[in-house]
């Protein structure tokens, strides 16, 4: 029987930098692709295949790809990654994001036996700033997020986990667990738009 291996993605600003790892976290391969993040979302996605690609061989079991956020936390969908702009899952306003933020820190208050409230913690962004998602909120950034809408963006496709593909958020369970039935549809879903691409 082979060994198992798995591929590892990063998808950076400037270049996709994959590798293949055994179960000795040994790297068996390695392989950097430039981004072409500005380039037509094919021809960027088409780096990341191309990177995952390079590193395939017999017995890899799993495949991650990493890219930044921003991140919905209450619904674990992707918005905008700045290293893929032709490519986004369902944008949200910002209005929903501070408010789910806030709602977010009112329940770890709560636990911490805290009393918070969003009147409160929206009052305080006006003096000063606050704690929101692990980050220091100032008074401009709270209110520039209040009224925030998603940018258009020219070739963008957007898609919502539990609507256009199958599978349930990872980020609100109070034990995070591997999906991979959600990532089997992200992938087939990615899959069959490339193709429909031409790319």
């Amino acid at each position: 029987m082979n060994k198992p291996f798995v591929v590892g993605v990063d998808i950076g600003g400037t270049k996709i930098a994959a590798g293949r790892v055994d179960a000795e976290a040994r790297v068996t391969a390695a392989v950097t692709l430039p981004t072409l993040a500005r380039e037509p979302f094919d021809e960027s996605l088409g780096q990341v295949y191309g990177a995952i690609e390079q590193c395939l061989a017999s017995g890899v079991t799993a495949i991650g790809i990493c890219a930044p956020g921003p991140l919905n936390p209450r619904t674990g969908v992707v918005l905008n990654p700045p290293n893929l702009p032709h490519w986004r899952l369902t944008p949200a306003k910002g209005s929903s994001l501070l408010k789910t933020m806030i709602r977010t820190r009112i329940a770890g208050d709560k636990e911490a036996d805290k009393t918070t409230s969003e009147a409160g913690l929206m009052e305080a962004a006006k003096t000063g700033p606050i704690e929101l998602a692990g980050n220091l909120l100032g008074t401009a950034m709270v209110e520039e997020l209040a009224s925030t809408e998603p940018a258009e963006v020219a070739q963008l496709r957007l898609r919502a986990l539990g609507q256009d593909i199958a599978g349930s958020t990872l980020w609100l369970r109070a034990e995070p667990q591997d999906d991979p039935a959600m990532s089997a549809a992200i992938a087939a879903d990615l899959d069959k738009w490339s193709a429909s691409c031409g790319g």
